[in-house]
Protein backbone atom coordinates (compact mmCIF):
# COMPACT_ATOMS: atom_id res chain seq x y z
CA UNK A 1 0.00 0.00 0.00
CA UNK A 2 2.66 2.52 0.47
CA UNK A 3 4.15 1.88 -2.58
CA UNK A 4 1.09 3.21 -4.03
CA UNK A 5 0.93 6.03 -2.04
CA UNK A 6 4.72 7.13 -2.90
CA UNK A 7 4.02 6.07 -6.49
CA UNK A 8 1.31 9.34 -5.99
CA UNK A 9 4.03 11.33 -4.67
CA UNK A 10 6.58 10.32 -7.50
CA UNK A 11 3.23 11.82 -9.57
CA UNK A 12 2.30 14.76 -8.66
CA UNK A 13 6.20 15.65 -8.78
CA UNK A 14 5.56 14.58 -12.69
CA UNK A 15 2.78 17.11 -12.60
CA UNK A 16 5.16 19.97 -10.85
CA UNK A 17 7.52 19.43 -14.01
CA UNK A 18 4.77 19.10 -16.62
CA UNK A 19 3.62 22.63 -15.31
CA UNK A 20 7.18 24.55 -16.63
CA UNK A 21 8.32 24.77 -20.15
CA UNK A 22 11.84 23.30 -20.61
CA UNK A 23 13.63 26.35 -20.97
CA UNK A 24 12.70 27.22 -17.25
CA UNK A 25 14.73 26.37 -14.34
CA UNK A 26 13.21 26.00 -10.98
CA UNK A 27 15.26 25.45 -8.05
CA UNK A 28 15.09 23.53 -4.46
CA UNK A 29 14.92 20.28 -3.20
CA UNK A 30 11.94 17.49 -2.49
CA UNK A 31 11.38 18.02 1.40
CA UNK A 32 8.93 16.44 4.11
CA UNK A 33 6.81 18.54 5.93
CA UNK A 34 8.54 20.36 8.21
CA UNK A 35 7.17 20.89 11.83
CA UNK A 36 5.79 24.05 11.66
CA UNK A 37 6.45 26.56 8.74
CA UNK A 38 4.81 29.92 7.81
CA UNK A 39 6.58 31.73 5.14
CA UNK A 40 5.97 35.60 3.84
CA UNK A 41 7.12 35.44 0.10
CA UNK A 42 8.63 38.78 -2.12
CA UNK A 43 6.24 39.71 -4.78
CA UNK A 44 7.59 40.13 -8.28
CA UNK A 45 7.78 43.86 -9.62
CA UNK A 46 4.85 44.13 -11.04
CA UNK A 47 2.55 43.15 -8.30
CA UNK A 48 2.46 44.84 -4.43
CA UNK A 49 1.44 42.25 -2.26
CA UNK A 50 2.41 38.62 -2.05
CA UNK A 51 0.19 36.31 0.00
CA UNK A 52 1.27 34.59 2.98
CA UNK A 53 2.16 30.77 2.96
CA UNK A 54 1.31 28.67 5.36
CA UNK A 55 0.78 25.17 5.44
CA UNK A 56 -2.42 23.68 6.74
CA UNK A 57 -3.26 22.04 10.21
CA UNK A 58 -5.06 19.28 11.63
CA UNK A 59 -7.11 19.28 14.51
CA UNK A 60 -8.50 16.02 15.73
CA UNK A 61 -10.41 14.55 12.49
CA UNK A 62 -10.22 18.37 10.66
CA UNK A 63 -8.25 19.17 8.65
CA UNK A 64 -7.82 22.76 7.45
CA UNK A 65 -5.66 24.78 4.80
CA UNK A 66 -6.03 28.55 5.19
CA UNK A 67 -3.99 28.66 2.31
CA UNK A 68 -5.46 26.28 -0.02
CA UNK A 69 -8.75 27.55 0.54
CA UNK A 70 -10.28 24.09 1.48
CA UNK A 71 -10.90 22.11 4.72
CA UNK A 72 -12.42 18.59 5.24
CA UNK A 73 -14.00 16.59 8.44
CA UNK A 74 -12.72 12.75 8.26
CA UNK A 75 -14.50 10.48 10.31
CA UNK A 76 -12.41 7.84 12.00
CA UNK A 77 -12.58 5.26 9.31
CA UNK A 78 -9.50 7.49 8.24
CA UNK A 79 -6.03 7.57 9.51
CA UNK A 80 -3.68 10.89 8.90
CA UNK A 81 -0.03 9.97 8.35
CA UNK A 82 2.39 10.88 10.54
CA UNK A 83 5.50 13.19 9.97
CA UNK A 84 7.54 10.70 10.19
CA UNK A 85 5.43 8.35 7.75
CA UNK A 86 5.51 11.46 5.39
CA UNK A 87 9.26 10.89 5.41
CA UNK A 88 9.14 7.35 4.72
CA UNK A 89 7.21 7.98 1.72
CA UNK A 90 9.27 10.67 0.51
CA UNK A 91 12.48 8.88 1.06
CA UNK A 92 10.67 5.24 -1.08
CA UNK A 93 9.65 7.63 -4.04
CA UNK A 94 13.16 8.63 -4.13
CA UNK A 95 14.09 5.04 -4.72
CA UNK A 96 11.72 4.83 -7.04
CA UNK A 97 12.85 7.08 -9.11
CA UNK A 98 15.99 7.23 -9.01
CA UNK A 99 16.24 5.05 -12.67
CA UNK A 100 13.19 6.70 -14.06
CA UNK A 101 13.02 9.25 -16.71
CA UNK A 102 12.52 11.86 -13.81
CA UNK A 103 15.79 10.79 -11.59
CA UNK A 104 17.63 13.89 -13.00
CA UNK A 105 14.93 16.34 -12.70
CA UNK A 106 13.80 15.76 -9.10
CA UNK A 107 16.08 18.25 -7.44
CA UNK A 108 15.13 20.96 -9.43
CA UNK A 109 11.73 21.18 -7.29
CA UNK A 110 11.07 22.41 -3.48
CA UNK A 111 7.92 19.90 -3.07
CA UNK A 112 6.37 19.21 0.58
CA UNK A 113 3.89 17.12 1.39
CA UNK A 114 1.17 18.93 3.59
CA UNK A 115 -1.28 15.73 4.07
CA UNK A 116 -1.69 12.66 3.57
CA UNK A 117 -4.76 10.29 4.88
CA UNK A 118 -6.00 6.39 4.08
CA UNK A 119 -9.19 4.54 4.34
CA UNK A 120 -8.84 1.42 5.06
CA UNK A 121 -12.25 0.31 4.56
CA UNK A 122 -12.80 1.60 1.46
CA UNK A 123 -9.07 1.97 0.33
CA UNK A 124 -8.83 5.52 -0.51
CA UNK A 125 -6.34 7.89 0.00
CA UNK A 126 -6.34 11.76 0.08
CA UNK A 127 -3.13 13.34 -0.73
CA UNK A 128 -2.20 17.55 -0.21
CA UNK A 129 1.26 18.69 -2.00
CA UNK A 130 2.47 21.74 -2.40
CA UNK A 131 5.27 22.96 -5.13
CA UNK A 132 7.61 26.05 -5.27
CA UNK A 133 7.30 28.27 -8.26
CA UNK A 134 9.87 30.13 -9.56
CA UNK A 135 9.03 34.07 -10.24
CA UNK A 136 9.13 33.00 -14.49
CA UNK A 137 6.76 29.66 -13.45
CA UNK A 138 4.58 32.18 -11.51
CA UNK A 139 3.97 34.87 -13.90
CA UNK A 140 3.62 31.97 -16.66
CA UNK A 141 0.60 30.48 -14.41
CA UNK A 142 -1.07 33.60 -13.83
CA UNK A 143 -1.59 33.82 -17.71
CA UNK A 144 -3.10 30.30 -18.09
CA UNK A 145 -6.38 29.44 -17.28
CA UNK A 146 -7.31 26.26 -15.35
CA UNK A 147 -8.29 24.10 -18.26
CA UNK A 148 -4.81 25.59 -20.38
CA UNK A 149 -2.97 23.87 -17.12
CA UNK A 150 -4.50 20.70 -17.42
CA UNK A 151 -3.94 20.59 -20.98
CA UNK A 152 -0.19 21.33 -21.18
CA UNK A 153 0.00 18.74 -17.86
CA UNK A 154 -1.37 15.80 -20.55
CA UNK A 155 1.02 16.56 -22.99
CA UNK A 156 3.78 14.89 -20.50
CA UNK A 157 1.53 12.35 -20.85
CA UNK A 158 4.13 9.77 -21.59
CA UNK A 159 6.74 10.97 -19.24
CA UNK A 160 3.55 10.28 -16.53
CA UNK A 161 2.66 6.56 -17.39
CA UNK A 162 6.27 5.81 -16.99
CA UNK A 163 6.34 7.24 -13.57
CA UNK A 164 3.61 5.36 -12.88
CA UNK A 165 5.28 2.17 -14.36
CA UNK A 166 7.95 2.53 -12.19
CA UNK A 167 6.37 1.69 -9.64
CA UNK A 168 4.60 -1.57 -11.04
CA UNK A 169 1.14 0.71 -12.09
CA UNK A 170 -0.35 0.32 -15.61
CA UNK A 171 -2.26 2.99 -16.95
CA UNK A 172 -5.19 2.31 -19.24
CA UNK A 173 -6.20 6.05 -19.53
CA UNK A 174 -4.96 9.39 -18.31
CA UNK A 175 -7.79 12.33 -19.74
CA UNK A 176 -9.10 16.10 -18.75
CA UNK A 177 -12.55 15.52 -16.76
CA UNK A 178 -15.09 18.55 -15.55
CA UNK A 179 -15.57 17.89 -11.85
CA UNK A 180 -17.35 20.35 -8.97
CA UNK A 181 -15.31 21.24 -5.88
CA UNK A 182 -16.24 23.80 -3.54
CA UNK A 183 -19.31 24.21 -5.24
CA UNK A 184 -17.79 25.63 -8.54
CA UNK A 185 -17.18 23.48 -11.78
CA UNK A 186 -13.36 23.03 -12.34
CA UNK A 187 -10.90 21.21 -14.49
CA UNK A 188 -9.30 17.90 -12.77
CA UNK A 189 -7.39 14.93 -14.38
CA UNK A 190 -8.50 11.38 -14.28
CA UNK A 191 -6.55 8.42 -14.69
CA UNK A 192 -7.72 4.72 -14.28
CA UNK A 193 -4.68 2.11 -13.74
CA UNK A 194 -4.03 -1.90 -13.23
CA UNK A 195 -2.26 -3.12 -10.56
CA UNK A 196 -1.52 -6.74 -10.66
CA UNK A 197 -5.51 -6.80 -12.02
CA UNK A 198 -6.78 -4.45 -9.78
CA UNK A 199 -8.22 -1.15 -11.25
CA UNK A 200 -7.23 1.47 -9.29
CA UNK A 201 -8.43 5.57 -9.98
CA UNK A 202 -7.13 8.45 -9.37
CA UNK A 203 -7.95 12.16 -9.57
CA UNK A 204 -5.93 15.49 -9.42
CA UNK A 205 -7.05 18.93 -9.09
CA UNK A 206 -4.65 22.33 -9.27
CA UNK A 207 -5.15 25.11 -6.88
CA UNK A 208 -2.26 27.26 -8.59
CA UNK A 209 -3.53 31.23 -8.75
CA UNK A 210 -2.86 31.80 -4.58
CA UNK A 211 -0.90 34.94 -4.64
CA UNK A 212 2.43 32.79 -3.56
CA UNK A 213 5.22 31.14 -4.43
CA UNK A 214 3.44 27.57 -3.85
CA UNK A 215 0.67 25.83 -5.91
CA UNK A 216 -1.10 22.48 -4.50
CA UNK A 217 -2.24 19.75 -5.99
CA UNK A 218 -4.91 17.69 -4.57
CA UNK A 219 -4.95 13.62 -5.22
CA UNK A 220 -7.28 11.43 -4.40
CA UNK A 221 -7.06 7.61 -5.20
CA UNK A 222 -9.62 4.87 -5.02
CA UNK A 223 -9.26 0.95 -5.33
CA UNK A 224 -12.10 -1.40 -6.17
CA UNK A 225 -14.16 1.08 -7.34
CA UNK A 226 -14.39 4.89 -8.86
CA UNK A 227 -15.48 7.22 -5.88
CA UNK A 228 -12.70 10.24 -6.28
CA UNK A 229 -14.94 12.69 -7.71
CA UNK A 230 -17.44 11.46 -4.34
CA UNK A 231 -14.54 12.10 -2.71
CA UNK A 232 -14.69 15.92 -3.52
CA UNK A 233 -17.83 15.90 -1.06
CA UNK A 234 -15.47 15.75 2.20
CA UNK A 235 -14.13 18.99 1.29
CA UNK A 236 -15.40 22.69 1.74
CA UNK A 237 -14.16 25.55 1.66
CA UNK A 238 -13.27 28.20 4.13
Amino acid sequence: MKRLISALLALTLALALAGCSANKEPGGTITPKPNDIQETTTAPAEETTEATVSLGRMEGGVYTNEYAGFACSLDESWQYYTAEELQDLSDLTQEQLQDSALAEQTGKFDQITDMMAENTTDFTTLNVNYTRLSATDRVSFALMSEEQLIDGTLQQKDLLVQTYAQAGINVTSMEKTQVTFLGENHFAIHTVADLEGTPYYILQLFRYNLGGQYYVTLTLASFLEDNTAGLLDLFYAV
